[in-house]
């Protein structure tokens, strides 16, 4: 309770500048991850692209808007997890694979989240630095 508070508040201490680029940027990643359309709903999405569009934002859709930023943010970090897992899961099975075989341990570290993202964060890397893999 006391997280939703504090985004209340630092929203309300935005101008209006700020928090329509804090907007666009939350809203930019919930669109590249595909997000946006499943995560929200329609009024939810109305209220965010018209408070992009309006030149002064009043205090009760500050409020509004700081309810739909908390979900949007925790759905667009899940999401972001959720596909380093989903990257990771192949780099990460051949190489247990490879030195487990099939025994109990490589299912067990299959079945892992935090190895599966760091698998998936590794792999995001290394595609970034220009290695083909």
């Amino acid at each position: 309770m006391q997280k939703n508070s504090s985004v209340r508040d630092t929203l309300v201490e935005f101008n209006d500048s700020e928090l329509r680029a804090s907007l666009r940027v939350l809203r930019k990643k919930a669109i590249r991850l595909r997000l946006w359309l499943s995560a929200l709903s329609d009024t939810e999405r109305g209220l965010l692209n018209a408070s992009l569009c309006v030149e002064k934002i009043g205090l009760r859709l500050r409020f509004i808007l700081s309810g739909i930023v908390v979900k949007l943010r925790k759905i667009v970090q899940e999401g972001y997890f959720l596909r380093l897992e989903q990257l990771g899961l192949e780099s990460a099975r051949r190489l247990v694979e490879f030195f487990y075989g099939s025994s109990e341990k490589a299912k067990e570290l299959l079945q892992d989240r935090w190895f599966l993202r760091y698998h998936g964060l590794r792999m995001e890397t290394l595609k970034k630095l220009g290695y083909a893999l």
